[in-house]
C-alpha cells in the first residue's frame, strides 16, 4: 500500500466508503469512530493527511483538528475537515484544517484531484 491516511469518522457507511475510495488510490488508512486517540496515533504512525469528521459522538473534530495543530507531530499532516453541513466547515481552516470538503462534493474525481494537490497520488 501507499502512504498512510486517517479517516476519522462517526457514520460508518460514509467511512467505509471514504476507506474504499483511498483503497482504490493505493493509500493505507487507519479508521477512527471520533477523535479519541487520533493525536497520540498521529504522533506515533505520522500519517501523511488525515480526513476528520467535524461532528461525532465523543472527541469531536473540531477539537481533534486543534489538537493536531498543536501537538509535537513533525510533519504534520494534512488535515481534511469533513462536514455534512457546508456551515460547519467555515473557518476550520483556521484553526488548523488545511482544507474543507462537504461529504456531498467528496466523489472519487474530487477526492483524486485532492490528494494529488497533495501529492499524496500522482
Amino acid at each position: 500500500m501507499g502512504k498512510l491516511v486517517f479517516v476519522v469518522e462517526d457514520d460508518a457507511v460514509f467511512r467505509g466508503y471514504l476507506v474504499g475510495q483511498l483503497h482504490q488510490l493505493g493509500l493505507d488508512t487507519r479508521e477512527y469512530p471520533n477523535g479519541k486517540g487520533v493525536v497520540t496515533a498521529v504522533l506515533n504512525q505520522k500519517p501523511a493527511a488525515c480526513f476528520i469528521d467535524l461532528v461525532m459522538p465523543g472527541v469531536e473534530g473540531i477539537e481533534t483538528i486543534m489538537s493536531i495543530r498543536d501537538s509535537k507531530a513533525d510533519p504534520k499532516p494534512i488535515v481534511i475537515a469533513i462536514s455534512g453541513h457546508g456551515q460547519y466547515l467555515l473557518g476550520v481552516e483556521g484553526l488548523g484544517a488545511t482544507e474543507a470538503i462537504r461529504k456531498l462534493d467528496l466523489n472519487p474525481e474530487r477526492l483524486r484531484e485532492t490528494l494529488t494537490r497533495y501529492g499524496l497520488v500522482p
